[in-house]
């Protein structure tokens, strides 16, 4: 398992509780950490081929959490439109998005890459520019799902309904924080019971350094311990799992002029596994 599921992990358990509650208030370069006017960036990781200084790229890695992308900015700093890849380096599907005149998020529309429409969706805001609804649409206009939220006075989200077309309550979601730190959310399933819990703990620069995940009977189903450089870039991740087995992830980086990373070098107990490359083009 490559360590940093755990950390993507961490962001899916955020997509609500932080990111679309926070995304009134930040831009999608700021969310993502990165630096600089941004115009577009090109991302894709292969299989690390030798090791240390010899490290060379191998074949394109394909996986839920290594994703292979063209993503296009406008001068807000708001995505426009998100070009997925496949192994073969060719186009397998697109995202566009759509704001208004203040740049507020409006929804987007999910396209294959032959220009077929695949799905949409849909944002509702509150008087605080927080989003209080999002529906997921398939290519008919029928609804996939919606998402209710919740928010504190600070504009994070405290709970999060799941909706199934047929307005059942699939699963909800509550946290907690400490500022807008997420600090424990609970995941409860259509009859209200709860599924599994998560505690996170962060550093003085606001960046995550443990993740705990824990069953409903609250013993450990998985944790990571991570650590960043001066960049907030994490350099280790070191996982367990419910039975014992760990994971230690080391990372090195190169960086442009602007101080985002060109360059990511994945180790897996020492051995170079993957070689991430980026490349970004800049507003003048």
């Amino acid at each position: 398992m490559y360590c940093k599921t755990f950390f993507y992990a961490f962001v899916s358990l955020l997509a609500a509780c932080l990111v679309l509650g926070c995304s009134s208030k930040k831009n999608e370069l700021e969310q993502a950490g990165l630096k600089g006017n941004v115009k577009s960036l090109r991302e894709i990781t292969y299989q690390a081929v030798g090791n240390n200084d010899t490290v060379v790229k191998g074949d394109v890695v394909m996986a839920e959490d290594i994703k292979n992308y063209y993503a296009e900015y406008n001068r807000s700093g708001n995505m426009q439109q998100l070009i997925n890849y496949d192994n073969n380096n060719e186009q397998s599907s697109r995202w566009i998005f759509f704001y208004d005149a203040d740049g507020k998020a409006l929804g987007g529309n999910y396209y294959h890459a032959d220009g077929t429409l695949l799905d949409s969706t849909y944002y509702v805001y509150d008087r605080r520019g927080n989003i209080t609804e999002y529906y997921h649409y398939l290519a008919d206009g029928k609804l996939k799902s919606k998402i209710f939220s919740d928010h504190d006075r600070r504009g994070n989200v405290v709970s999060e309904r799941f909706i199934t077309p047929d307005n059942i309550t699939e699963r909800t979601t509550k946290c907690k924080y400490s500022g807008n730190n997420l600090t424990e959310d609970q995941s409860y399933a259509s009859d209200n019971r709860l599924v599994y819990f998560s505690r996170y703990e962060y550093d003085r620069e606001n960046n995550l350094v443990k993740q705990t995940i824990y069953n409903a009977d609250s013993t450990v189903n998985s944790s990571g311990i991570y650590t960043y450089n001066k960049h907030s870039d994490m350099i280790s991740c070191t996982s367990h799992n419910g039975t014992g087995q760990e994971l230690h992830y080391t990372y090195t980086y190169l960086y442009d002029h602007m101080q985002n990373w060109i360059q990511k070098i994945t180790f897996l107990n020492g051995e170079a596994v993957f070689l991430t490359v980026r490349q970004f083009e800049y507003y003048k």
